[in-house]
């Protein structure tokens, strides 16, 4: 793989999932946003109501939204549980169901378009100094972020490990979207 002087091929683990733990809490955060969003919404139509357990589900289910952040799959997985179960009230079902999809979206959202950004990465890649970046090290399109995010459900079979590429060490998904994990400042 060629990749610009500003940047280097990085295959380290730990460096990743420290971003990716960044990444996770600030998904929840958003998470948590939105569901309280969505609560005021349905109080405001009459659809939920007030009680103490509902204010309390935001903590229980914060855990939920940090595996949405660590991996694709919880979120749509929990979706598909819960309507295969029924456990939606009819009345609440669209309003449930559009969160659900809401967060969904949120999340692709946020790995593409920060990935396509000229930072090249998310706000825990970036801390970390690491960039996604394609080829010949320059920031990737959307389209290419937006497969990159879709593969990682593929890379869920490996554990999210590195596994060989041509030229590299990269997780399926980024040999997927012909991108790659780079040092951003590789003299530091």
């Amino acid at each position: 793989m060629t990749v610009s002087t500003h940047s280097k091929p990085h295959s380290a683990i730990i460096p990743r999932l420290i971003a990716k733990l960044i990444d996770a809490l600030l998904i929840a955060i958003i998470d948590s946003i939105l569901m309280y969003a969505f609560w005021l919404i349905g109080m405001a139509s009459g659809l939920l109501d007030a009680t103490p357990a509902h204010w309390f589900q935001i903590f229980c289910t914060f855990p939920l939204f940090i595996l949405d952040g660590l991996c694709v799959f919880a979120a749509p997985a929990a979706l598909a549980y819960l309507n295969f179960a029924d456990a939606f009230p009819i009345q609440t079902a669209t309003l449930a169901n559009t969160f659900f999809v809401t967060i969904i979206s949120v999340n692709w959202l946020y790995f593409s378009m920060f990935e396509s950004s000229p930072t090249k990465g998310t706000p825990g890649k970036v801390f970390m100094e690491l960039a996604v970046v394609a080829p010949n090290g320059r920031s990737i399109d959307f389209v290419s972020a937006s497969v990159r995010h879709a593969a990682k459900l593929f890379s869920i079979l490996t554990l999210f490990l590195p596994v060989f590429g041509p030229d590299r060490n990269s997780c399926l998904h980024d040999l997927i979207s012909n991108s790659c994990v780079a040092v951003e400042n590789p003299d530091t």
